[in-house]
């Protein structure tokens, strides 16, 4: 087998593998809360596209990809700061409730996002960025069905261990979550 061979047949095997592990923690992410979960999954998503563009050379984007991206760039937008009348004639209601919280003029207002909590549009702009990249490396990969067979495969078998894993922590550890640890803890 050639150098060339070696390293295709290695790059195929890690983008399978990052979609496997993608599709476990594309939703933990969604549902997620935990920093460390976001980011581990936005970090396998970029290396996976990373990989699947330096196995291909090229990427397909379908109209769907195209939509999740513009979601992407329309949450991202809600980060920007914007001068305070330009974000009043967008946004009135941010721009006043901006105004009544910080008790200051219109005039007295600096840059402000349009969205009241960054904190938490950043973290949904990593969470859906995650997700849309996953749908990327999805749908440029799994052309093959014996590909979509083994991927489908290890999602029924992690869906399954972490199914029997959450019954099991019901029964035996009630109000932990997954037996290790408690939702007052996140």
């Amino acid at each position: 087998m050639s150098k060339g061979a070696t390293a295709h047949n290695l790059t195929g095997t890690a983008v399978e593998t990052g979609l496997i592990l993608m599709a476990v923690g594309c939703p933990l992410a969604l549902g997620g809360v935990h920093s460390a979960t976001i980011l581990g999954t936005l970090l396998v998503s970029v290396l996976t596209l990373t990989m699947l563009w330096l196995r291909r050379r090229r990427l397909r984007v379908s109209w769907y990809a195209l939509l999740l991206l513009m979601l992407c760039a329309y949450t991202a937008l809600q980060l920007v700061p914007l001068p305070i009348w330009l974000l009043h004639s967008i946004a009135p209601a941010t721009a006043d409730i901006l105004q009544v919280s910080l008790s200051l003029p219109l005039n007295q207002i600096g840059w402000l996002p349009i969205s009241l909590d960054p904190n938490a549009t950043h973290w949904a702009f990593l969470k859906l960025g995650s997700c849309t990249l996953a749908f990327i490396v999805a749908q440029n990969f799994l052309y093959r069905r014996r590909r979509r067979d083994r991927v489908l495969m290890a999602i029924v078998i992690g869906t399954t261990f972490a199914a029997l894993l959450g019954f099991l922590g019901a029964v035996a550890t009630p109000g932990k979550v997954l037996l290790f640890y408690t939702p007052s803890q996140a």
